[in-house]
């Protein structure tokens, strides 16, 4: 792979921004020839449904506004649907254990969980922890509020399960952090 497709890969997994110095970290190159072949891309993109976004310090990999009409279709039936399973899994997952990062989230549920967490977080139910310099996600208080609690700890065996879901992450990872 050239450092071009290497750039794609990157910020298609991460699925939002990403600095020009994480990629330089990552790719063992200069941020110069980073931000020069995001430029590139961004001109490779030019005329596909996805676009590379970037400014000074971070890029993106985002829909083209062409389709912004589509998209919107689409974000309105996913919010009128009802909640798949992995949508509700990955949601009690952030309930018991939030905050928490999205690596943690995929480790326990045993897959990729960032298209599940974009649904959550169009939905309102989720959203990134303003207070963290990482992106942890949290609940919102709209979820509270619905499931009729005044606090987190209010769920049913709320410390119980919190402790299962902490005792599997120890058993079965050398290096999981919470």
């Amino acid at each position: 792979m050239n450092i071009k497709q290497h750039i794609e890969s990157i910020i298609f997994f991460k699925g939002q921004p990403v600095t020009y110095k994480e990629l330089a970290k990552l790719l063992e190159n200069s941020e110069e020839k980073i931000k020069k072949t995001v430029e590139e891309l961004s001109f490779d993109y030019k005329d596909k449904g996805i676009h590379i976004v970037y400014n000074e310090h971070e890029c993106e990999l985002v829909t083209a506004p062409s389709g912004s009409d589509l998209i919107s279709n689409m974000n309105k039936q996913e919010v009128e649907t009802e909640l798949s399973n992995a949508s509700l899994e990955t949601l009690s997952i952030i309930l018991y254990m939030g905050p928490i990062a999205r690596s943690m989230i995929d480790f326990i549920r045993g897959v990729n969980s960032q298209f599940t967490l974009r649904t959550l977080l169009i939905r309102g139910l989720i959203e990134k922890d303003p207070t963290s310099k990482m992106p942890l996600y949290i609940i919102t208080l709209d979820i509270i509020k619905y499931l009729g609690l005044n606090k987190l700890d209010e769920l049913p065996n709320f410390k119980e399960i919190r402790q299962e879901i902490a005792q599997f992450i120890k058993n079965n990872s050398k290096d999981a952090v919470q």
